[in-house]
């Protein structure tokens, strides 16, 4: 159990923008499009065994998910059904055997990935990889700034510039630490996460909506799952000085959760609100300012962890099945 949940709190929740158009009942009737058990009959729904980082992107009309089938692998998509191999067997060799945590994000006409850590959530090197088409990938630093990761790489793009929010090794101890390039190859350290009375921070969520970087929620203690989840949300203009928009916002103490920005609106789905598998958060919840939530569903056909995406003005969700909502 104490795995899972680290495991867990290595979904990190990084919301960008979007123009998109949505329904009125977004986020209340949910289709699924595929299940995991695709997994081993490509090119059906690779899958990520139920717990997902944010290893999705959206990259020129695309689903993009870079992925480790014991080799890493790119894949590609345009209805979260079928998805095409695009690069095979990359060469990523500083990641270790089992990584959880790295994020794969779309900026300046290529795909990034950054980040990540071993199963077992020791550091690992953190290399930044970047892909102009998603099929051949590069090592475009070899040692960033920020130095080796911990597992937890939260990715963003505010204002046009990339913002990277991670731990270093002593991810026990040490809160997260921002950062922002404007080409993904040089970082500044710009601050802080903001703590939960004087303790550590992880498994939040991170958005870029109405101007300012936000950070919602997050679990404190033991990366292991022994710790509490948290309904706090703060604000930033530039990633150093951050205050808080709410203490205790409606939707409740909660980690992991998937987070989106569409129409007009700050989205949450899912999460887990403490560390043991009753735990797991079914709901979805949205925002015009990020301080005042509406509840959209709390029957969500999905559960705990979980990454999403808006997509052709669609609101996707991807755990251990994929979902649609219209």
């Amino acid at each position: 159990m104490k795995t899972l949940v680290a495991i867990l709190l290595c979904v990190f929740s990084s919301a960008g923008h979007s123009e998109e158009s949505l329904s009125p009942e977004a986020g209340q009737d949910w289709t699924l499009v595929t299940t995991d058990r695709g997994f081993l009959k490509k090119p059906e729904y690779p899958g990520v065994g139920g717990m997902t980082t944010d290893l999705l992107a959206i990259f020129k009309d695309k689903l993009w998910m870079v992925k480790w089938d014991f080799h890493w692998n790119s894949y590609s998509s345009t209805n979260g059904l079928r998805w095409s191999k695009e690069g095979e067997d990359l060469d990523m060799s500083r990641m270790l055997v089992v990584p959880v945590g790295y994020a794969v994000i779309a900026f300046k006409d290529k795909l990034w990935k950054i980040g990540g850590a071993d199963q077992d959530g020791s550091a690992s090197g953190a290399c930044i990889y970047s892909s102009a088409d998603g099929v051949a990938w590069s090592e475009a630093v070899h040692k960033p700034a920020f130095g080796d990761t911990a597992g937890y790489a939260k990715l963003v793009v505010h204002n046009g510039e990339l913002w990277y929010f991670g731990s270093p090794a002593a991810i026990t101890t040490q809160n997260d630490d921002v950062w922002n390039s404007q080409d993904g190859l040089t970082w500044t350290k710009v601050g802080a996460v903001p703590t939960v009375s004087g303790r550590t921070r992880k498994g939040y969520v991170v958005a870029s909506f109405n101007g300012k970087l936000w950070i919602i929620g997050g679990m404190t203690g033991s990366m292991w799952g022994v710790g509490d989840c948290h309904n706090d949300v703060w604000s930033s203009e530039d990633g150093k000085t951050w205050t808080q928009a709410t203490e205790k916002a409606a939707f409740g103490n909660r980690a992991a959760s998937g987070s989106v920005v569409a129409g007009g609106k700050l989205w949450l789905f899912g999460g887990i609100e403490g560390s043991n598998d009753s735990d797991k958060l079914k709901d979805v919840w949205n925002s015009s300012d990020a301080v005042h939530w509406a509840r959209v569903t709390d029957d969500a056909p999905f559960e705990g962890a979980v990454s999403a995406l808006s997509y052709r003005s669609k609101l996707w969700v991807f755990g251990k099945n994929v979902w649609r909502s219209e």
